[in-house]
């Protein structure tokens, strides 16, 4: 069996959340093997066609006093990342059953390394 079927039997065997975790893990690879290009908001005004046409095939981000403020992609990388993108919902929206599975959920230690993807 392939690395990837692994990985949906397991995140099937785990539910909700598994599928969930899975996901976003999903996401966060796909968002690595993208090369992103940086410029700046005035660089992009003066090169605008050759920048679009860059973005059909990688990511461009536009960046406001060094800071990043847009990122422009074509619409096929978009698509792919919104497809497997978990969605959003508000936690007065969730059952009883979801907030005690998310109350018991634990990322095994092989994974501690993708907290640091979740600091600013």
């Amino acid at each position: 069996m392939s690395s990837a079927n692994t990985a949906n039997a397991q995140a099937t065997s785990l539910g909700a959340r598994g599928m969930v975790i899975h996901s976003m893990l999903r996401n966060i690879r796909m968002f690595r093997e993208e090369r992103i290009v940086r410029v700046s908001s005035a660089e992009f005004l003066k090169r605008y066609g050759m920048l679009t046409d860059a973005a059909l095939n990688e990511p461009v981000t536009i960046t406001r006093n060094g800071r990043d403020r847009l990122v422009l992609m074509s619409v096929e990388t978009f698509e792919r990342m919104s497809r497997y993108a978990p969605r959003a919902r508000r936690i007065e929206d969730l059952t009883d059953e979801e907030l005690a599975m998310i109350d018991k959920a634990r990322v095994s230690a092989e994974h501690d390394h993708l907290d640091a993807l979740l600091d600013d």
